[in-house]
């Protein structure tokens, strides 16, 4: 039996698959897709998280219940044509192209050492 427009019920078409999930967790800068790399992983454990020129990472400042800074936004580095250069959030999901990090910068600021202010 073949269907009709008018057997079509209005949300057929808008449940959501899981690719549109992934593509809507996918921020503008990363190298692929979100989600489609190894499974519980962060774009924060990632060799091509980091800052632009890939030597440190940033904190925000002291929170005001003072609590200490979480890693802020960071571009991906991988070496893509076309990629768009954004920031985005140290908890999107890995892509396909992750690369596990020795050392992932921990998510919330390091305390500094004793002595130093």
């Amino acid at each position: 039996m073949t269907r009709t427009v008018a057997d079509t019920k209005p949300e057929d078409h808008l449940t959501k698959v899981p690719v549109q999930e992934a593509v809507l967790n996918t921020y503008l800068g990363m190298a692929h897709i979100a989600g489609t790399g190894p499974e519980g992983t962060t774009c924060r454990q990632c060799i091509f998280y980091c800052s632009r020129n890939g030597t440190h990472h940033w904190y925000s400042h002291k929170r005001k219940d003072g609590r200490a800074g979480l890693l802020k936004a960071h571009y991906c580095n991988r070496p893509i044509v076309g990629k768009a250069e954004r920031m985005f959030p140290f908890d999107a999901a890995s892509c396909r192209l992750f690369e596990p990090s020795e050392r992932p910068p921990i998510i919330v600021k390091p305390a500094p050492p004793k002595g130093v202010k």
